[in-house]
């Protein structure tokens, strides 16, 4: 059974309720749906007999708790919960890419346009800021959007470092699912709090449902290439043992 294909069909297809119930302003469908995403990417994933570590556990966890909370945004108690399980989220999935962050290991050139991808973003993001400042009167609320976005900020150019390091399939799956994440992230505070309009929370869903297809695929590719370096490990040291 092609698993992949059903989870993204399933995917999609969650994706696309998602987006009308929130559409629709149906509180209990949108709640239902939103709880779904995390535990469809859990139970594809273990029949796939992977590994879950200790950071792709926390980040799901935390996530779905996130995604659960998230419909309650008017309830500002309900939204400092939700706010902080994302912010616990995205630093678990960072603790899962930093490690494959090796040192900047190319030229001053590609360097310096790294650094300046990385302060565009800062500073859009900065200006997003204070356009929320206007609109958002809970000062917890912009602190929340200030540390998740920093966050996404950082694992997005530690991404894109690791990235230019390696262009492996591995690390370009990595680096889409930052800036879909990036992007799902600016978009949910824009529609919430600024512009209401049905294209935005296509827009919105749709990046974090791609999100999450590219996290599946990016940890199979790591389990992938561990098991290839374990297989090729005992294969080696029986080589020496014969040329002994």
């Amino acid at each position: 059974m092609d698993y992949d294909k059903i989870f993204l069909s399933v995917l999609v297809l969650l994706v696309f309720v998602n987006v009308i119930a929130e559409v629709s302003q149906n509180s209990m469908l949108t709640q239902i749906t939103n709880a779904l995403f995390v535990p469809l990417f859990v139970v594809v994933y273990l029949l796939n007999a992977a590994h879950l570590s200790v950071f792709l556990i926390s980040f799901l966890s935390f996530s779905f708790l996130g995604d659960v909370t998230s419909v309650y945004y008017q309830n500002s108690h309900v939204l400092k919960s939700s706010n902080l399980f994302y912010f616990l989220s995205y630093l678990s999935l960072l603790g899962i890419v930093a490690p494959k962050f090796k040192g900047i290991q190319f030229g001053k050139l590609i360097g310096g346009y790294l650094l300046i991808v990385f302060l565009i973003n800062a500073y859009l993001m900065f200006q997003l800021y204070m356009v929320l400042e206007d609109v958002i009167f809970e000062p917890d609320e912009l602190t929340f959007f200030a540390l998740r976005n920093i966050t996404l900020i950082v694992l997005g150019f530690v991404s894109f470092a690791v990235y230019l390091n390696s262009d492996s399939s591995a690390s370009i799956l990595c680096l889409v699912m930052s800036i879909c994440l990036i992007f799902s992230e600016v978009l949910f505070y824009i529609r919430n709090y600024y512009i209401s309009d049905w294209t935005l929370v296509l827009l919105d869903r749709s990046l974090y449902g791609l999100s999450l297809a590219c996290l599946y695929y990016y940890m199979k590719e790591l389990t992938s290439i561990s098991s290839t370096k374990m297989k090729k490990g005992p294969v080696q040291s029986e080589h020496r043992i014969t040329q002994l």
